[in-house]
């Protein structure tokens, strides 16, 4: 077979030439899609980057645009022994200083970016002088915000409040306080090491005043409490606790309720402080430790605070208790008999609707008492006579009994009743009180009556009860020369200065605290106390 050398090589020729065409329309299609760099920048906040010596550190560059174009770089530093720069954009410092560092693009664009650096000590660490702070609504502090190390190229520091309606910060660090509430003060490095520190605001409305519900002086019997009421102002104050305290704790303790406690004879004073201790408010206490049994004690119906009242043992506790007087109220059954009973009639005592009068001994002493202080203790206790009464003011020696007439007796009657006394032994020292002034006038008559124990009681009736000792009062009981016995709250100073100066007595009834006893024994230099406690602290 012949080979046609010829054709064979034109063939060839023609595929090589078809083969560098296509080549060449590749390369101009390539060339047409790549796009020239219009922008380089750093990626770097501030118009400087601070490095440590010895720090290595990739820079990192932003191109426009962002596709489509060469993005190989050609980078150079102004000062390679300050700061170098391999191609990869990786800097290291090396002596402190300046150096401006070029990051131009491949591309033949032209466009290049530059960055000073500088080589210097970078922040390790931002502190403040606390991380928590208390702060008044309208006042300011400083955070005192230190850098390290303290040879830091850039100290300069940014806070940010995370509250601005309840704290500010100004760009040295002081805080305002703007409104009651809480916010965190955070100062940030800017030397771009990314050090920051934070402190906790509580913006706090403070006390201006502590105001007590106690006004002047208190007086307080020993061993007794009374209860000191404060409020801190205003009344949004951040804390509105209160802390109290005593002078002098043997005289009055305080407790954080506010519970004082006599407990000696003198003056205290008592200290309300505002927990936050912007304010405070004080109080004085005068406490009275005051026995008054060596004063002339009345026991009101008997010791009638222990036992139920007009009974025998209310009399008989009275005597054991070393009273002065024991006081009972005399009244006359049906039959003529002279019983103990302040009420004319057993309802209170006894529970019946039934009139002392209408009945007599026999049908009285059925009726046993159920009303009274105690009466649980005492159960089978009846009203009793006047004849169990000074039975048992007989067997002491220095009692005086108090005989209340609560009726008006007619002359044959009252000399019964002292006759009764008397072969008891004790009419000598018997004192007859009565708001009848016939009775009394009477008594002075009869032989034998302890004329200085002659009482006229005032205060107890439906149309005195509220009225005061009126000069008349005093009077008539100067020119009949009979004692006045009458309710504590109708009488004055002056009333028992004058019935003194006279020759007359008084006594006072019912006194039942010891500190309105020790005014009326101290002040009003009265001569008697009418009581149902044995006053003593």
């Amino acid at each position: 077979m012949r080979v046609n050398w010829k054709n064979i090589i034109r063939a060839g020729i023609a595929v090589a030439a078809s083969g560098l065409l296509l080549s060449g329309v590749n390369a101009a299609v390539s060339e047409a899609k790549t796009k020239k760099v219009s922008s380089v920048k750093f990626k770097v906040s501030g118009k400087y980057l601070l490095i440590n010596k010895r720090e290595k550190k990739k820079l990192s560059v932003k191109f426009k645009p962002r596709k489509g174009v060469n993005k190989k770089l050609k980078w150079n530093s102004s000062r390679k022994k300050i700061v170098s720069v391999n191609q990869k954009g990786v800097i290291r410092g090396k002596k402190y200083g300046k150096a401006t560092i070029t990051a131009r693009a491949k591309d033949g664009s032209g466009k290049c970016a530059k960055l000073q650096v500088r080589v210097g000590k970078k922040v390790n660490k931002v502190k403040m002088q606390g991380n928590a702070m208390e702060l008044d609504v309208g006042s300011s502090a400083s955070l005192g915000t230190k850098v390290s190390p303290s040879q830091a190229t850039i100290k300069k520091v940014k806070y940010r409040t995370s509250n601005k309606s309840a704290a500010t910060v100004s760009r040295s660090g002081i805080v305002y306080g703007k409104s009651k509430g809480s916010a965190t003060i955070t100062a940030y490095s800017t030397d771009g090491s990314g050090k920051k520190a934070s402190c906790r605001v509580n913006v706090r409305v403070p006390s201006q005043s502590v105001r007590l519900d106690a006004e002047g002086k208190i007086q307080l019997e020993a061993g007794k409490t009374v209860t000191v009421n404060a409020s801190v102002q205003p009344s949004n104050a951040s804390n509105r606790n209160v802390r109290y305290s005593s002078s002098d704790p043997a005289v009055a303790k305080v407790s954080q309720l506010g519970v004082v406690t006599g407990v000696n004879s003198g003056t205290a004073v008592i200290r309300v402080d505002a927990a936050d201790g912007r304010a405070s408010a004080v109080v004085e206490v005068e406490v009275y430790k005051v026995e008054l049994q060596n004063e002339k004690l009345i026991a009101h119906r008997g010791y009638s605070s222990e036992a139920p009242e007009n009974t025998t043992v209310a009399f008989e506790l009275a005597v054991q208790n070393g009273f002065y007087g024991v006081e009972c109220d005399l009244r006359k059954t049906y039959d003529g008999n002279f019983v103990i009973m302040h009420d004319a009639d057993l309802y209170r005592m006894c529970g019946y609707n039934l009139d002392i009068s209408n009945l007599d001994l026999q049908q009285l002493k059925n009726f046993k008492i159920t009303g009274g202080r105690n009466i649980s203790l005492y159960p089978d206790l009846t009203v009793p006579t006047l004849e169990e009464y000074l039975d048992i003011l007989s067997d002491s020696s220095t009692v005086h009994p108090f005989i209340e007439l609560k009726v008006e007796y007619t002359e044959k009657e009252l000399k019964e009743i002292v006759s009764q006394v008397k072969k008891k032994g004790l009419l000598e020292r018997t004192y007859f009180i009565s708001v009848h002034k016939s009775n009394l006038l009477s008594l002075k008559k009869i032989e034998g009556v302890f004329k200085e124990g002659l009482q006229y009681v005032y205060g107890a009736e439906s149309d005195n009860k509220l009225e005061p000792v009126s000069s008349s009062i005093i009077s008539w009981c100067i020119e009949n020369q009979i004692d006045l016995d009458a309710k504590h709250t109708l009488l004055t100073a002056s009333d028992v200065s004058l019935l003194h100066d006279n020759g007359r007595k008084v006594n006072v009834w019912t006194v039942n605290s010891v500190s309105r006893a020790c005014e009326l024994v101290k002040d009003f230099n009265v001569d008697m106390v009418t009581t149902e406690y044995l006053l003593k602290s």
